[in-house]
């Protein structure tokens, strides 16, 4: 596929398939360190109007403000200053205000986040749109990647950025399982699943809700989420199905579906002032949606690795999965620079596909523990607020109503305080947060000993 001489003769090159959170942030940081790469995006523009809002943990910031875009996003969006957690009267049970980390916590429609990683790319060079993926095609000497329109990109890895539903990992699927039968297994084909489906948009402000703040109305079988800024009211309904689907078997939804949920709920109070109804009428954009949740068990093969929603999907009630997709993206290009890098400190051109091995098991093994933690997190936390059973009611009526601020703010820094930072950029002076960064694998195996129960409560 690739002539010896040809191949020598180019620099070391990543095809990233995917243009979202983890796609830019790999692109940002491939290109801060050096390494040649193209972003390969399906869509005509990388920014267009899809889902709702995006939460940003600390986790998170902390990587914006290495790759130079803090700033810029802070700017577009108001604190968040307040959490309320409320019964279905909509009468609250918890308020929680809580900094710890240094940063805040962020808010903005996605695609301004989306914009804003964009416009901090040092050239938008790399970025190739209308670029979908129809195959792959995997040797020794590297991959070449084919697209609907008959054109092809040729590199040394393919990194698959391509979301929940990811093209690229069903290539990698098929390679793996024509070399050995069964490596990827029917079972963790099915990895991914449903169990909630989510009323997701947007609205534009209005009296009777407070800017920067969150709200979580429990009842039974489902949960409001309202996020609001200045100028917007972001909302998610989390309503659980009545069975458990599988990927790739999952529901479909018409707008009709859509229409018929919202009136089931439209009289319900999200506070004292509004009901669901009163935010719906005004949406500017609504959609029904599955939830998706799973972590994948293969996240590499031969010449194929596998970032953010792609290899790992959670919840999105507490906000980690851009967080986490970032840390992915982050953790993945400072393994690969360090491992391209030689003696001399320049970058060496190709590695073997047993180098590569190294490096893709290394980006796991480093990010497994987690992944994990978040992902048990986030399911803990939707079946907490829909309700899912009675343990889960007593809970959050009887038991985290006595939790105190400091206890939330910590099981929160549990999943946060082992964030990667990336290598190859200083990290910015910022003010320092009460709790400290942790990066020790040690401090990391206490928090995933002290979840890991939570898996137990991780169920339909």
């Amino acid at each position: 596929m690739h002539p010896v001489n040809e191949r020598k003769a180019r620099p070391f090159r990543a095809i990233v398939v995917g243009a979202g959170i983890a796609g830019l942030t790999l692109s940002n940081a491939l290109q801060k360190a050096g390494i040649d790469h193209v972003v390969l995006e399906k869509h005509a523009q990388v920014v267009y109007p899809s889902g709702a809002s995006i939460g940003m943990w600390p986790n998170g910031a902390r990587l914006l403000d290495q790759l130079g875009c803090l700033a810029s996003i802070e700017e577009t969006c108001s604190q968040m200053t307040v959490s309320y957690t409320r019964n279905p009267d909509g009468k609250v049970i918890i308020l929680t205000i809580c900094r710890r980390h240094g940063h805040r916590f962020l808010l903005l429609e996605r695609r301004q986040f989306i914009q804003a990683l964009l416009d901090c790319l040092p050239t938008k060079d790399p970025i190739r749109t209308r670029a979908a993926v129809k195959d792959i095609a995997e040797s020794e000497d590297g991959v070449r990647v084919y697209l609907n329109d008959g054109s092809y990109e040729d590199g040394d890895i393919v990194v698959g950025c391509d979301g929940v539903a990811s093209r690229v990992r069903q290539i990698m699927w098929n390679h793996a399982n024509q070399a050995v039968p069964n490596t990827i297994t029917p079972k963790e084909m099915q990895s991914l699943t449903a169990s909630y489906k989510c009323l997701v948009g947007l609205s534009p402000s209005m009296p009777g809700i407070e800017s920067g703040s969150m709200t979580v109305v429990h009842n039974n079988g489902f949960s409001f989420l309202i996020l609001t800024q200045p100028q917007l009211i972001f909302y998610f309904v989390f309503i659980k199905l009545g069975q458990t689907y599988r990927w790739p078997s999952l529901p479909t939804y018409t707008a009709e579906d859509m229409h018929a949920e919202a009136a089931k709920i439209a009289a319900l109070p999200i506070n004292d002032n509004l009901t669901f109804g009163q935010i719906w009428e005004k949406r500017l954009r609504g959609d029904l949606i599955n939830i998706e949740e799973g972590v994948f068990k293969h996240w590499h093969s031969n010449r194929i690795v596998l970032l953010g929603d792609a290899a790992h999907k959670f919840t999105p009630n507490i906000a980690f999965g851009g967080g986490s997709a970032m840390e992915s993206a982050a953790t993945f290009a400072n393994i690969l620079r360090a491992k391209l890098l030689c003696s001399k400190g320049e970058l060496s051109s190709h590695p073997t596909q047993a180098e590569l091995s190294t490096i893709f098991q290394a980006y796991r093994e480093q990010r497994i523990g987690r992944v994990n933690l978040m992902y048990l997190l986030s399911g803990f936390m939707t079946r907490v607020q829909a309700w899912a059973n009675p343990v889960f009611k007593f809970l959050a009526s009887r038991c985290f109503p006595w939790m105190s601020d400091k206890m939330v703010g910590g099981i929160f820094s549990l999943a946060i305080q082992g964030s990667v930072k990336l290598d190859c950029v200083p990290r910015r002076v910022k003010p320092r947060g009460k709790v400290k960064w942790k990066v020790d694998v040690s401090a990391q195996n206490q928090s995933q000993k002290w979840l890991g129960g939570m898996g137990l409560f991780v169920v339909s």
